[in-house]
């Protein structure tokens, strides 16, 4: 039984039971910090359409000090926003996984050394990113869930002094949020198509290629590996090399093989919460800061409320107003 260390950047109390349950370490002492981080500024800019939200973001930029991070939720938003920051004369990178290594490397560099402005990137950026003065980081899609929002704008402010987290806000990215969903999790006519076709493959004399069961099956690249992946956690599949996938219950019927979705459908349920909580943190009154402390079971704030953040600030010297809103 050698010493086990787990460590991670953020837990819910649901999370860590389970990280607890999986090392097999149930009586481990469980150590956190706190969420809570008084120099981060929280705010909501609700913006309707795109071209709104990049003025607002055009904007907001411009009144800020230092550099900072700009993240979207895709390739073809990075490469849109970053141009169109450098067409209002803002120095802006892009940054995203389907780049050329040494242009990655570029962009990073340039961003470390404090030359860029902005890093428009996907969430292929921040990992391992440890710099300290980052003074923003602007959220231009709402972000899948309050862990990952939590963990990309923590990384504004690390040096203690403000910095800024922004979220701009319109409703219609929840549209994006349910076509990732989607294609995440496979239904039950997904599994059968991707089982029928290793059936049909099972008599050749070796097991097929992801390929192989590609071409005979109706279903796309990306779905056909996720539905692999789930036939391999339930002992239906196996992986050999090299990289070749072998039924080991050819026997199952249709009502058998959908059954193997029900934990990816509870997952799928979990996830729409989850997305539920980022629309609740966007539209909510209450104090920003508190409803991430909630989610996180942590300490609540004094009297509720923090001070750094739209809400609270707004709520000091006036009646909670309406959000803020732009329209093109």
């Amino acid at each position: 039984r050698p010493p086990v260390l787990a460590l991670t950047a953020t837990a819910t109390s649901e999370v860590i039971d389970d990280i607890l349950a999986a090392l097999r370490i149930p009586d481990a002492e469980v150590i956190h910090t706190g969420f809570y981080r008084p120099n981060l500024h929280l705010d909501v800019l609700h913006a309707s359409g795109e071209e709104a939200k990049r003025i607002a973001l055009v904007a907001a930029l411009k009144e800020k000090d230092g550099h900072g991070i700009v993240y979207c939720a895709t390739v073809k938003a990075v490469e849109e926003v970053s141009q169109f920051l450098r067409g209002h004369g803002i120095d802006a990178e892009a940054y995203h996984g389907r780049m050329a290594a040494k242009k990655r490397a570029a962009a990073q560099d340039r961003f470390m050394a404090g030359a860029v402005k902005a890093m428009v990137a996907t969430n292929a950026f921040g990992l391992g990113i440890d710099k300290p003065d980052i003074r923003f980081v602007t959220h231009y899609h709402l972000p899948a869930s309050i862990e990952a929002f939590y963990q990309e704008f923590g990384r504004a402010g690390r040096d203690g002094e403000p910095a800024r987290c922004t979220l701009l806000y319109d409703p219609a990215d929840r549209k994006l949020l349910r076509f990732f969903q989607a294609g995440r999790y496979p239904d039950d006519g997904d599994l059968v198509n991707t089982y029928h076709s290793l059936q049909l493959l099972a008599a050749q004399p070796q097991p097929p290629t992801l390929a192989e069961i590609v071409a005979i099956c109706p279903l796309s690249r990306s779905k056909v590996q996720v539905c692999l992946s789930l036939l391999m956690d339930r002992g239906i599949v196996r992986q050999e090399w090299p990289a070749r996938y072998r039924l080991l219950r050819p026997e199952l019927s249709r009502e058998e093989v959908a059954a193997a979705g029900h934990s990816c459908r509870e997952k799928h349920e979990r996830d729409l919460l989850k997305q539920q909580r980022m629309v609740d943190y966007a539209e909510g009154h209450g104090c920003r800061w508190q409803v991430m402390l909630d989610y996180f079971s942590d300490e609540a704030l004094p009297e509720g409320r923090c001070g750094p953040c739209d809400r609270c600030v707004s709520q000091v010297a006036t009646p909670l107003p309406e959000p803020q809103s732009i329209s093109a």
